[in-house]
């Protein structure tokens, strides 16, 4: 019993490892998109990009997150305050869940979401509608990766071994937002299993995104365009 408990608190440790990552993973993203626009100063302070999204708590559907939103829009009339969440992984209960899930095409469903996401920051916040802007990322943030495989097999020198696989990966399908919702056919799985070294999350995604670079995203994936034209028109 208790070596099973002993490999219960290994398995526990890990998950919260892999979560960290994560979190680490993001807050790079955010900050590279951050750099690379014209008015950097709209994204808020760094600091509380890292105190928040560090925090296990902070689900965009929690009473936590709503209510350190609600306490930053509050103390700085000025700001504006944006998501980026995953189409992959969102839990059960997010706002018209299992509404969204009939829905077949892709961008519909991620508007649906986005949509009711933002009804329930605004009622929650209670806040002009335009001072927040949904946006979930289909289905991934690695999809971005997929806009130009010969950028993302750069990386890694053996990673050029992958490139067909990963090019037909992409060629298969109508954009890189389009690469599926599976467990083992998300992109990041895709990724990780077909690349060697593994593809790490925090450490590659945001060396790989600074190569495709953000021309090339908006170029090939509309849903990722239509959210940076809005923060582009927040200037």
């Amino acid at each position: 019993m208790s070596k099973e408990l002993d490999n219960v608190f290994v398995d526990v440790r890990n998950a919260f490892r892999l979560l960290n990552d994560y979190q680490k993973h993001i807050l790079n993203i955010v900050n590279y998109i951050r750099e690379q626009t014209e008015y950097a100063e709209m994204w808020g302070r760094k600091n509380w990009y890292s105190n928040e999204i560090g925090n296990k708590k902070n689900s965009p559907d929690s009473d936590y997150a709503k209510l350190n939103i609600r306490n930053e829009i509050r103390r700085n009339q000025n700001i504006k305050l944006t998501t980026f969440l995953d189409l992959y992984g969102l839990d059960t209960s997010f706002p018209d869940f299992n509404q969204a899930q009939s829905i077949q095409d892709v961008y519909l469903r991620v508007e649906h979401l986005e949509q009711a996401l933002h009804r329930e920051l605004i009622a929650f916040v209670e806040c002009r509608p335009e001072r927040i802007i949904t946006h979930i990322q289909p289905y991934e943030f690695e999809g971005l990766l997929f806009s130009d495989v010969d950028q993302l097999c750069s990386i890694e020198p053996t990673w050029q071994r992958s490139h067909a696989t990963l090019q037909r990966m992409r060629d298969e399908v109508d954009s890189p937002e389009h690469i599926n919702n599976g467990y083992e056919t998300k992109p990041s799985k895709r990724l990780e299993d077909n690349l060697h070294p593994k593809y790490k999350k925090t450490t590659h995604g945001p060396r790989i995104a600074q190569h495709v670079g953000l021309e090339r995203m908006e170029q090939e994936c509309a849903h990722f365009k239509s959210w940076m034209d809005k923060i582009r028109a927040l200037g």
